[in-house]
């Protein structure tokens, strides 16, 4: 999620002799990212980008790398504007609010990222398991 700042939103533009998307759109591109914007006069949107990126700056500092970061700020921190009852990582809130339909698919798609990430995930009941891992 951005600003509607022109790094982030400008555009080829027609008349242009040589129109190409700048570096930040390609980039979308290439890692099949979906352009998220936040919405005009909304500042509290870009403030938790902006608190977002500083508190994932501060991991890396001190796990040494930014996929350690990662991992740990999506699978095994929790956090406060999740289901804090249940200690829930942006990991457990993405798969709960999946639509049960595709809440399988996703699981298998990623089996061996939630293995290595977040084996507690898989812990599930053994009817459960199961049905998780050979649909």
């Amino acid at each position: 999620m951005t600003d509607h700042g022109t790094e982030f939103t400008s555009l080829p533009r027609e008349g242009c002799e040589s129109p190409e998307p700048n570096e930040f759109q390609k980039t979308l591109a290439e890692y099949k990212i979906e352009h998220i914007k936040a919405s005009v006069k909304h500042p509290q949107s870009n403030g938790k980008v902006e608190h977002f990126g500083h508190t994932l700056f501060q991991l890396k500092d001190a796990y040494g790398s930014w996929e350690a970061a990662v991992n740990y700020y999506n699978f095994k921190r929790p956090h406060w504007s999740l289901n804090i009852d249940d200690c829930e990582t942006p990991f457990q809130a993405f798969v709960r609010k999946m639509h049960p339909s595709k809440k399988t698919k996703f699981i298998n798609q990623h089996i061996q990222l939630i293995e290595k990430f977040s084996p507690q995930f898989l812990t599930l009941s053994k009817k459960d398991a199961k049905e998780v891992v050979s649909t």
